[in-house]
């Protein structure tokens, strides 16, 4: 998750210079309807993480364009949107690995969050995204068992 956080602010460097929105409903959709098709028979669960996950997303976005907005501050540089996508999408799949191997698919929820919750920790999300991701992830990582 840090890797994504980290990209996320990428996202929301480029937006801000471009003065884009953080949220794109064309963009957003297009992304579940390709998630939708390819995994309409198994993980339907993988959709609700993937929108928690883009929600997440905003959240961390919108914190860095207000952090910058307040204090006056350039962001950082920033590569084009396709290389950061691009970024995601390599991220993302090692994710889907990682779940696919991963040892919390033994876990109940209290141990996962307990386990998952200690090295969670990432600027801009509050505490109801934290918790509504971790639990869609947890419900993703059951679907290996």
């Amino acid at each position: 998750m840090h890797q994504r956080e980290a990209v996320m602010k990428d996202v929301a460097a480029y937006k801000f210079k471009k003065n884009i929105s953080v949220y794109s409903a064309s963009r957003e959709n297009s992304i579940l309807q390709k998630v939708k098709i390819k995994n309409l028979k198994k993980r339907l669960s993988y959709m609700t993480y993937l929108q928690v996950s883009m929600d997440v997303s905003k959240q961390i976005e919108s914190y860095w364009i207000h952090y910058w907005s307040q204090k006056g501050i350039k962001p950082h540089p920033h590569k084009n949107l396709k290389q950061i996508r691009n970024e995601i999408n390599r991220i993302d799949k090692r994710l889907a690995k990682l779940y696919e191997k991963s040892q919390f698919s033994k876990m109940d929820y209290k141990h996962f969050y307990k386990k998952y919750e200690r090295n969670f920790k990432v600027k801009g999300l509050n505490k109801t995204y934290k918790e509504l991701f971790m639990y869609n992830l947890y419900q993703v990582t059951q679907q290996y068992t």
